[in-house]
């Protein structure tokens, strides 16, 4: 009998600072509750989260959740998708405006180098108006062209079309996660070394 992960909610990754002890992090995440160690940053452009964790399996490519089963039970890999992927980032370069492919969420963890930068935008329909408004003639060739990962739209021009969105700088040693359906987009501030791959938890 296989275990399956508990479904991950904001309140199941809250944890209690400073004590540490009375942690209630999902294990799904392979990680321990310490205080110590990475920190994690909950990006869903409505709620952010800091905790302090020490990672578990040391692997993020065996997190554990249901997308690690697709890979162990059928043999399907999907790169990015379920496995983990290596990012080299140059000093400013970016990330256009996405969502994970399938809504999934994301985790990023960068090994080496300087920060980066992200942009969260939270889940709702009215980015996507905007940017339709932006991008009409590749709106009107695709509909589905964020997919492409070619748009980008600035904060300022975001802001004076009341689009709400949160900035957050991750530092080396630092995780970030993304949420289902969050657009998000960001910039390297210059070299690094990132991992990062899709999750996914029950509905």
């Amino acid at each position: 009998m296989k275990c399956v992960p508990k479904p991950v909610t904001l309140e199941s990754l809250k944890v209690k600072h400073p004590a540490g002890n009375d942690a209630n992090l999902s294990n799904s995440f392979g990680y321990n509750s310490l205080c110590a160690g990475p920190k994690v940053s909950l990006i869903s452009g409505v709620k952010k989260i800091t905790c302090i964790l020490k990672l578990r399996y040391g692997n993020i490519n065996k997190l554990g959740t249901v997308l690690h089963y697709v890979n162990q039970d059928y043999g399907i890999k999907i790169d990015v998708v379920n496995t983990a992927y290596l990012y080299f980032g140059m000093s400013k370069t970016s990330f256009s405006w996405n969502t994970e492919d399938m809504e999934l969420y994301s985790i990023n963890y960068i090994h080496e180098g300087s920060p980066k930068s992200w942009y969260e935008i939270p889940p709702g329909r009215r980015f996507e108006r905007v940017a339709n408004s932006f991008f009409s003639a590749d709106f009107s060739m695709c509909a589905a062209y964020f997919r492409h990962k070619m748009c980008i739209i600035s904060p300022q021009s975001l802001a004076s079309h009341n689009v709400s969105f949160d900035k957050i700088t991750q530092e080396k040693g630092e995780f970030i996660i993304t949420f289902s359906f969050g657009y998000h987009a960001g910039f390297n501030h210059s070299f690094n070394m990132a991992e990062s791959t899709n999750f996914a938890s029950p509905r």
